[in-house]
């Protein structure tokens, strides 16, 4: 009885010990678990606002994106308004240019009239032959007016038409005084002596033969003159014509470049309009991305709730297992007792009988604790096999997990690069559109430039015109000072009662017109000093203009290269914008695919959760 009752009391003693430590256990546990769910609590808070602040960021991205196309087409537009300004400030100075033109070609063909007026009078003058006729004691040029001779004179032949003869005979009787001594004050008059008077008319004659020849000499060098200046007029002209026709270039290239200026623009709004759509598309997919995150949010939150079950359920495994292993050291405890009965049994063959029913109780007893250990065993095989399975949803979790945060860093990282390239077109367009506008900034300074030496050579040429006008009004003062010499000739001859008078008068003019041939001969100098400045300064604007017209190739040849590579531009942008749309196509099938997903996410949990 006390070896039995020892029996019993060792084996309740263990009972009470495992019982305590499981109370500990369970304390343990509780405790660990409250940590893990206040970790995980913060895991999912921290992720939470990890996703808000990149929405924000996107958010942020997109409208800094939206602020700069404003602010481009802002500067655009303001561009647009001093290209305007200046086209009509151009316009306004093209009209009056073209004014000015028409007034001075008007006032070039009055010019012309009146020189054709001047060279008509001059040759009817020439066609005129002048002849002196004498009347008795009266004598006039052609007929016109007579003057009356002082008594003393003596008689002049009546007609003198030939003067060359009379200029030979007068030169051989000249060679009969010349050894006589003249004065020194009157050298244009040879001196005769006061004896021969009988030759004193043909002294006299001789003089006037001298100054007709004078007359008729400085009229032809004014005819030479007027020649001179109508050939100069007539370059003056072909030169305008050609620089009508280097305007007329100039024009034409104006129109090309205003129409390559145009293409660019309706390119530039093509691409504007482009990339207004893939802001417009990329807006609706961060809207789709921004609909599909609460989503997203909601599928972690249970995917968390499931990691949490998940880590209960294996809690409470651990816990079974230590039970499960409480349990098999009992039995160990419990087959060692009944083996040592077994030989206590042998031992004492005197206590049979008693032992007998001890060994029925003994028995009982264990056949107690195998009914108990095949429950056991059971329970061992259902936790088994819970395990398993909780181990088979665990990992078809985790694929899923996988999958998705695959699936979603897939997409962060194609959004990405969407942005990455919208962000290198967006600066690539920009320093192109900057290249443009200092291309087309330098295109118009060249033709600012072209113009203003253009101008300035218009203002020299006027210049010039101005000068040969002023050289013109002096021939045409000239021609009146020597109609004027005319008019006093005749004057003189009607005034001829006084032969001293119109001697002193004769010698007079005879040094004026020295004088003014003198002059002439200077100012025919300067003139032709001023013509050879003139064609000097016509071949260097001929010069200037084929200087010019190599220039406007050059520009032409540069605007047919950058009209190519416009053209190539456009059509690495085309290829440009079909990649976005294939990107764009595939982010739409990749959100197409996404509720799919989850859905199909969703209708797994609940079989999972049933397991």
């Amino acid at each position: 009885m006390s070896l039995a009752i020892k029996g019993k009391a060792a084996h309740i003693v263990p009972r009470q010990r495992q019982s305590q430590g499981s109370h500990g256990k369970a304390d343990h546990s509780s405790r660990k678990q409250s940590v893990d769910s206040a970790y995980h609590n913060s895991n999912e808070i921290s992720n939470l606002t990890d996703q808000y602040a990149q929405s924000l960021q996107q958010q942020i991205q997109l409208l800094q994106i939206e602020n700069a196309f404003l602010k481009e087409q802002q500067v655009k537009r303001e561009e647009n308004e001093q290209e305007r300004i200046r086209n009509i400030e151009m316009e306004e100075q093209y009209r009056a240019d073209k004014f000015r033109q028409e007034q001075q070609a008007k006032e070039f063909e009055d010019l012309q009239h009146r020189r054709e007026s001047v060279s008509q009078i001059n040759q009817s003058r020439r066609g005129t032959t002048t002849q002196i006729l004498a009347r008795g004691n009266e004598v006039s040029i052609n007929g016109e007016t007579w003057c009356q001779l002082p008594p003393h004179h003596p008689p002049i032949p009546a007609i003198i038409s030939d003067r060359s003869q009379y200029s030979q005979r007068i030169g051989r009787d000249r060679s009969a005084y010349d050894y006589y001594h003249r004065d020194r004050r009157e050298y244009s008059v040879p001196c005769f002596p006061r004896s021969r008077q009988p030759s004193s008319m043909r002294e006299r004659s001789f003089v006037m033969n001298q100054t007709f020849e004078r007359e008729e000499s400085m009229m032809q060098d004014l005819e030479d003159a007027i020649e001179k200046n109508s050939q100069l007029e007539k370059d003056i002209v072909a030169t305008r014509e050609r620089e009508l026709d280097n305007e007329k270039v100039i024009n034409s290239l104006s129109t090309r470049i205003k129409l390559i200026e145009i293409e660019k623009k309706e390119e530039i709004e093509s691409m504007v309009s482009e990339k207004k759509s893939l802001l417009e598309e990329l807006l609706h997919m961060q809207k789709r991305i921004d609909e599909l995150a609460p989503a997203c949010a909601e599928k972690e939150l249970k995917i968390v709730a499931k990691d949490n079950e998940k880590l209960d359920l294996s809690k409470k495994l651990r816990l079974a297992n230590s039970d499960i292993s409480h349990l098999q050291t009992s039995m160990m405890h419990l087959r060692d007792e009944v083996s040592s009965k077994d030989n206590e049994l042998k031992s004492m063959n005197d206590d049979i009988l008693y032992l007998k029913s001890q060994l029925l109780i003994v028995e009982s007893e264990s056949r107690e604790l195998k009914a108990k250990d095949l429950e056991n065993q059971e329970r061992i095989h259902a936790y088994i096999q819970q395990t398993r399975e909780y181990e088979l949803t665990q990992i078809n979790d985790k694929k899923l997990i996988d999958k998705v945060i695959e699936e979603n860093s897939s997409l962060i990282k194609e959004n990405a690069k969407v942005s990455t390239k919208l962000s290198r077109l967006e600066s690539v367009d920009y320093t192109y559109k900057q290249r443009e506008l200092k291309e087309a900034q330098n295109n118009s300074d060249l033709v600012l430039e072209l113009k203003a030496a253009l101008q300035q050579e218009k203002s020299s040429s006027h210049g010039m015109l101005n000068k040969i006008e002023i050289m013109r009004q002096r021939c045409e003062d000239l021609e009146k000072s020597i109609l004027d010499r005319d008019k006093s000739e005749d004057e003189n001859i009607m005034e001829r009662s006084r032969v001293e008078k119109e001697l002193n008068a004769l010698h007079a003019l005879s040094k004026s017109l020295s004088s003014e041939n003198k002059i002439l001969r200077e100012e025919k100098l300067i003139n032709e000093e001023i013509i050879d400045e003139l064609k000097g300064k016509i071949r260097a604007l001929e010069m200037s203009i084929r200087s010019t017209q190599g220039i406007y190739q050059e520009k032409e040849r540069q605007c047919a290269a950058k009209i190519q590579e416009l053209e190539d531009d456009a059509s690495k942008k085309h290829q440009k914008y079909l990649e976005f749309e294939e990107i764009s196509k595939t982010l739409h099938q990749i959100t197409a695919l996404l509720p799919s997903k989850t859905s199909g996410m969703t209708h797994i949990l609940p079989k999972d959760c049933s397991n």
